[in-house]
């Protein structure tokens, strides 16, 4: 007959055995469907002389000096100067009058319907204008979804002027980089291809990527790479909300115009969806010798000025983004495109 000592060290050893079965993380299992020869339609930009003229010419305009102007009215774009009194139901109301304020109309820099009803002032003359806060409004609650009126005033306009011909000697003063017209405007021409090729690329991955998604049976995700995207959601926000002096908590509720069960639910989406796409790249990536090296993870933290508390909290997601884009290219040259004219 076993003594009591030996019957309470087989005890404790069941326990610990039950305790890291019944506590162990869930491990990813799933079964890929097709993901090769995939059909999918996309488009393909094409960069235009004109778009590169158009677009050198605005990014000319920019920096340009303003100049002042005196006889018209205020159009979309416009640089203007004015003085507001904000009032609901008749009273002024705290935040909503200042003196002097620059304005450019169409930025969105005020609340909806303010700068359109701008347009067509006469320079020194005022005017009510009606607006309706939205309906989420972080910057002051207490004016969600209420109307007010503004007494606005125009002070003055300025523009900036697109130069009738540009020289050498013009692009020399807007840039440091550029010794003369036509080498600014390849420098343009790059740019536009590059946001070309990268609208394309998102295109495509959005077409792809969500059928493969469809074509694989996933019989569990892993809990552990769960907990640990719903930790950098929590991060990313709890960063952002530091960055505006508040709390989560106060960011979720002014500045998202949500609540901690909402947010909470998004944080189990966006994990879950995060898991889901980089399990199913991973495999992929096993079935088809796709490897991330570490050169290629270290050229991205060098890249990106990455610190080593940043390494130690991003690295992971890091290297699940970087492997799901190599498998993502596997996948469009693996696929059959169809493109369409944009």
């Amino acid at each position: 007959m076993k003594n009591k000592k030996t019957i309470i060290i087989i005890g404790v050893i069941l326990l610990i055995v039950l305790i890291s079965v019944s506590g162990s993380s869930t491990k990813t299992q799933l079964t890929l469907g097709e993901y090769k020869g995939i059909e999918i339609e996309a488009t393909e930009t094409k960069v235009t002389n004109k778009d590169v003229e158009d677009a050198m010419m605005k990014s000319i305009a920019e920096k340009q000096e303003p100049v002042k102007v005196t006889k018209r009215d205020v159009k979309k774009e416009d640089i203007t100067n004015i003085n507001f009194i904000g009032k609901v139901d008749g009273v002024a109301f705290e935040g909503g009058s200042a003196e002097n304020v620059e304005l450019i109309i169409g930025s969105g820099t005020f609340i909806p319907g303010f700068e359109e009803q701008l347009i067509g002032m006469k320079i020194g003359k005022t005017k009510d204008i009606k607006v309706k806060f939205p309906d989420s409004y972080p910057n002051n609650p207490d004016l969600e979804g209420v109307e007010a009126t503004f007494t606005v005033t125009l002070n003055s306009i300025f523009e900036k002027k697109t130069p009738e011909k540009v020289t050498d000697a013009m692009i020399k003063e807007i840039s440091t980089a550029h010794n003369s017209v036509k080498e600014y405007r390849e420098f343009i021409r790059q740019g536009l291809i590059a946001e070309a090729e990268k609208s394309d690329q998102e295109v495509k991955e959005n077409a792809i990527w969500p059928k493969i998604v469809d074509n694989t049976k996933i019989s569990s995700l892993s809990s552990k790479k769960i907990n640990y995207y719903q930790d950098l959601f929590q991060l990313n926000y709890e960063k952002t909300a530091q960055a505006y002096n508040v709390t989560l908590s106060e960011f979720i509720t002014s500045y998202m115009g949500s609540n901690q069960e909402e947010f909470n639910k998004q944080k189990v989406e966006s994990a879950t969806k995060s898991t889901t796409d980089y399990a199913i790249a991973e495999e992929i990536a096993k079935i088809e010798n796709i490897t991330l090296s570490e050169k290629e993870y270290k050229d991205y933290i060098s890249a990106n000025e990455l610190d080593s508390e940043q390494q130690k909290q991003y690295g992971e997601s890091i290297k699940d983004e970087l492997l799901y884009k190599k498998v993502i290219d596997f996948v469009l040259d693996n696929a059959k495109i169809t493109i369409k004219e944009k």
